[in-house]
């Protein structure tokens, strides 16, 4: 059983990424079937779809992920954005392809932002 942890921000639940969960079929990585369901929710909510542009109510047309990945071995992440994809694997897929080609950002990049 697990036991939440209370801090002031909420409820805190010891999680590990490699606890199998239902649907998760083999072979798709965690973190990007994580994204994609996180962009599906929030795609499904009609309030998450709306933004203010030069103070106009605008309606965007759903929402891309974006998200920081970091390669095996590397300490400097990189962002990768992309479009959503209708089945979670085409999604994992295309992520994994994205961040393969992606460079990680240098160090002297992120040493203004510290």
């Amino acid at each position: 059983m697990v036991t939440p942890v209370s801090c002031p921000f909420g409820w805190l639940f010891p999680l590990s990424k490699h606890l199998p969960y239902r649907g998760r079929p083999e072979g798709l990585s965690f973190y990007y079937s994580l994204v994609y369901l996180s962009t599906k929710a929030l795609n499904s909510v009609e309030a998450f779809d709306y933004a203010l542009c030069d103070g106009e109510l605008v309606r965007l047309g759903g929402q891309r992920p974006s998200f920081t990945d970091l390669k095996k071995g590397s300490e400097n992440f990189h962002i990768v954005t992309l479009p959503m994809e209708e089945s979670m694997a085409a999604f994992c897929a295309a992520a994994g392809k994205k961040a393969a080609a992606r460079p990680a950002l240098s160090t002297k990049a992120r040493a203004g932002w510290i």
